[in-house]
């Protein structure tokens, strides 16, 4: 039996209906107004081909270890990696297909997921700060 510990998984708009960078913004200004209290701090990362950046093994290994992603499910998210190729074009002469080693396939809804838990262990250390966070993943 396959299971996801969905407590785990950060807060994220990421392939959400009516959701985006300005949910976000939103999203962090409506919890500080609950207690004006609170210092807030927003941090807004914009990582360039970030998507593209992701390494298979880390990330299976994330998946079996901290989201109980074991058997055959496991094997999928391994099969669904591997089988992407690629090959250049370059004045008329297309070069030999190479399988990609790294990435997560862009437009797909299983591409901004696996990117939210590949970098799950960042939401872990900022939660290990005490600092309320929220993350937001974006493929276009």
């Amino acid at each position: 039996m396959t299971t996801v510990s969905k407590n785990r998984i950060p807060v994220t708009f990421s392939n959400r209906s009516n959701k985006s960078d300005p949910s976000s913004v939103i999203f962090v200004t409506n919890n500080n107004q609950l207690n004006p209290q609170l210092i807030t701090c927003l941090c807004l990362l914009d990582l360039s081909a970030a998507f593209d950046t992701i390494d298979h093994n880390i990330l299976l290994i994330r998946l079996s270890s901290w989201f109980s992603i074991h058997g055959t499910a496991l094997h999928w998210f391994r099969s669904y990696l591997s089988s992407h190729c690629f090959h250049v074009k370059c004045n008329n002469k297309l070069s030999s297909l190479h399988t990609c080693l790294c990435g997560v396939p862009q437009g797909s809804v299983h591409g901004s997921l696996l990117f939210v838990m590949y970098t799950t262990l960042l939401s872990t250390l900022i939660s290990y700060l005490s600092l309320k966070h929220h993350l937001y993943a974006d493929d276009t």
